[in-house]
């Protein structure tokens, strides 16, 4: 379980630079309609900052949250089912 989560954040961290560094060409731009291509390139390096935080921080601790609630309604048990697609199907 910790493997995986290791390689999901690596994972998402290689896609979200890969993406910010193809996107700083055209924030650096010059030339005939730079100006618009800047700010549409600026745009998207924030969007691109907000959805890595949001994936990173924000996304798990939902998952933690929703856990607890579940485990308080359901009496203090954790709950131990898994819910992959073979679980889910039976």
């Amino acid at each position: 379980m910790e493997n995986n989560v290791y390689t999901q954040i690596g994972l998402i961290l290689l896609i979200a630079l890969s993406t910010k560094t193809a996107i700083l060409r055209t924030e650096f731009a010059s030339g005939a309609g730079s100006a618009s291509r800047q700010i549409l390139g600026t745009a998207v390096f924030g969007g691109m900052l907000a959805a890595t935080a949001l994936s990173l921080i924000v996304v798990p601790m939902m998952y933690f949250v929703i856990q607890k609630v579940v485990e308080k309604i359901s009496g203090g048990e954790p709950s131990t089912k898994s819910m992959r697609n073979e679980d889910v199907a039976e």
